[in-house]
């Protein structure tokens, strides 16, 4: 089912590449060092591992990445924003049917006034964890862990600083 779920995403960000979110911009990577400037130094304990901290892009048809990984022994988050993203009307999609069921799949949950969709996902190694998936504008930020809870990812991300990052998007 989640590979189903992998190739449904793959799909339809190919037949929504035209169609970006609302609002927003296309940034430069010096407004993405900029928001990457605004990424939380900490979540959940774990420190950032700035020496690993990427901004990189525009390619093709997506937008500058923005990129942070937190550790802390064998535990590991990532937050991830893409400007420009091509599965925003997605998941977008997705949080408006999900609202509007209860699958089980997928929940959704309000980080400061945006919607955001959290779902399980197996690696490419079989290590199972949890992402979040949250439009902002034309862009997706997604933080994403192993050996977190659904509540661990919407303490986390009502912790990062939503509002200036929309403010350069």
């Amino acid at each position: 089912m989640k590979k189903i779920l992998v190739l449904f995403i793959c799909i339809n960000s190919f037949l929504f590449l035209g169609a970006q979110g609302t609002g927003g911009k296309d940034i430069s990577e010096l407004s993405g060092k900029k928001i990457l400037g605004l990424f939380p130094s900490q979540v959940k304990g774990q420190s950032a591992n700035k020496d690993k901290d990427k901004v990189f892009g525009p390619k093709k048809h997506i937008g500058v990445t923005v990129h942070r990984d937190y550790t802390s022994g064998k535990k590991k988050m990532t937050l991830t924003l893409v400007n420009r993203s091509p599965s925003v009307t997605t998941v977008n999609e997705l949080i408006t049917k999900t609202s509007a069921s209860n699958s089980g799949k997928y929940t959704v949950a309000d980080i400061k006034g945006y919607p955001a969709l959290i779902q399980k996902v197996v690696s490419e190694n079989n290590s199972p964890y949890l992402e979040l998936l949250l439009p902002i504008n034309n862009s997706l930020l997604i933080l994403k862990g192993n050996d977190v809870t659904e509540n661990d990812l919407i303490t986390e991300a009502r912790k990062i600083n939503l509002e200036k990052i929309a403010e350069n998007l």
